[in-house]
């Protein structure tokens, strides 16, 4: 197979083994999201559009609040944030 052809095949499989993944993430926290959250806030974006800042400061942010909100575990809590600032992108 030429060069050129494989690094088209190599760009295509990974481009799409990279989104799938997000989306194994995000679909994954969806549960988490809808069973801790979902009661009170139907809309993920209802949440996320009051942490402002990079990501990193989003993230921080919605670990700390949620610590104190309902989702003192901290992998219940990590699947969350990571859910709704995948959500946010």
């Amino acid at each position: 197979m030429p060069k050129r052809i494989r690094q088209y095949v190599w760009t295509a499989t990974t481009g799409f083994l990279i989104a799938a993944s997000g989306y194994a993430t995000a679909s994954g926290a969806e549960p988490a999201f809808k069973e801790h959250c979902g009661k009170c806030h139907a809309r993920p974006s209802s949440v996320t559009r009051s942490f402002a800042g990079s990501e990193e400061q989003r993230k921080k942010a919605l670990d700390g609040f949620l610590a104190t909100h309902h989702a003192e575990d901290p992998q219940l809590r990590a699947e969350i944030v990571g859910y709704l600032l995948d959500l946010a992108r």
